[in-house]
């Protein structure tokens, strides 16, 4: 099998992931290698551009994988912004077009792989809230139709109609009491309309010790956008490997970070974005959820991991906590578990 990294055309979008290499020249320092069943994802220390044609390439640890090692693999990409015309029909992106362009002439930037996460959840949710629509809101909603409709009904109109509602159709189902009620909230409203701040609620509640009905209901609000976070513990046994760590968190630092694309300093680039995959081997995890496009919003990386300040001859510390968050830039809709989403979806 061919070093995916070694390839000249390496960077290209062939939407998988780098494929597994046969051998461990990678491996450990003083170890033999393993068995030819034994994969390995082979990196350079340099990440030169004559090795990886530009795109750059970091793994922790650096050591020999097979076909079962379960990992955390990120397909770091340029921001591509979709295109928007207000002048479209729908002027609005569908959730297929905010995915493609993504995915369509990705540019990438580079890859990570880092072992699963200690803890591993994720959590979907959606956009509900409660909404009331008492019998007056109702009434005013009804006499404001017609002007909706194009007649032109005066605001005295208005609260005639919603009055002509409490002394007609309701007089059968409600005390002479409450149409007073009513009756002085509908003269509130008045009141409001000149510049006053009187609390119809209040009025009724005063005046007959009730509150009318909210009809509560909780509605759909819209969709949410989901998060995730992730602590790796780094702690390199060799300088190889020590070197590795340190570039790859320069590599994540810079891919968070925006971009200033011109001399005058009006408008800044939006920062990569990236692409992540419970990986098992050369293939997704048979379990663990998807992933949209995420963007990276939070880095931490503590270099004292055991609360102790202690590194190696060259300065490397021996214990690092690295956090990730990311935040995903599209929702999850229904019609994404049509598609051939494996596992238990996103």
């Amino acid at each position: 099998m061919a070093d995916y990294f070694t390839n000249p055309k390496f960077g290209t979008d062939t939407g998988q992931i780098p494929s597994l290499n046969l051998g461990g020249t990678n491996a450990l320092p003083n170890q033999t290698q393993g068995s030819s069943n034994q994969t390995n994802l082979t990196s350079a220390v340099s990440n030169t551009a004559s090795r990886t044609g530009g795109v750059e390439y970091y793994r922790y640890p650096r050591q020999a994988m097979t076909e079962s090692t379960d990992y955390l693999y990120l397909k770091v990409v340029k921001f591509k912004q979709p295109k928007f015309e207000a002048s479209s029909a729908p002027p609005f992106l569908t959730a297929e077009s905010q995915q493609a362009a993504q995915s369509q002439n990705e540019e990438i930037v580079g890859h990570v792989v880092l072992p699963i996460p200690q803890s591993i959840a994720d959590a979907n949710s959606v956009e509900w809230g409660s909404s009331g629509l008492n019998p007056l809101e109702a009434a005013g909603l009804a006499a404001a139709k017609t002007v909706v409709g194009g007649v032109e009904t005066p605001i005295m109109s208005i609260l005639n109609g919603a009055g002509g509602l409490a002394k007609g159709g309701l007089n059968a189902a409600l005390s002479p009491d409450v149409i007073k009620g009513l009756q002085g909230a509908i003269a509130g409203s008045v009141v409001n309309f000149a510049g006053g701040n009187v609390n119809i609620k209040s009025i009724i509640a005063r005046t007959t010790g009730q509150v009318l009905n909210p009809n509560q209901e909780l509605l759909f609000e819209g969709p949410s956008l989901r998060s995730f976070s992730f602590i790796f513990d780094l702690a390199p046994r060799y300088s190889e490997e020590g070197l590795e760590i340190m570039k790859m968190i320069r590599f994540l630092k810079k891919s968070m970070a925006a971009k200033a694309n011109d001399t005058t300093g009006f408008f800044l680039q939006a920062p990569d974005l990236f692409k992540i995959k419970y990986m098992s081997g050369k293939n997704d995890h048979p379990f663990l959820n998807r992933f949209k496009v995420c963007a990276l919003t939070n880095m931490t990386v503590n270099y004292t991991g055991s609360n102790t300040y202690s590194t190696y001859d060259d300065g490397t510390p021996v214990h690092i906590q690295l956090g990730l968050n990311f935040n995903e830039i599209n929702p999850v809709y229904a019609q994404d578990y049509t598609n051939e989403v494996g596992g238990v979806g996103y």
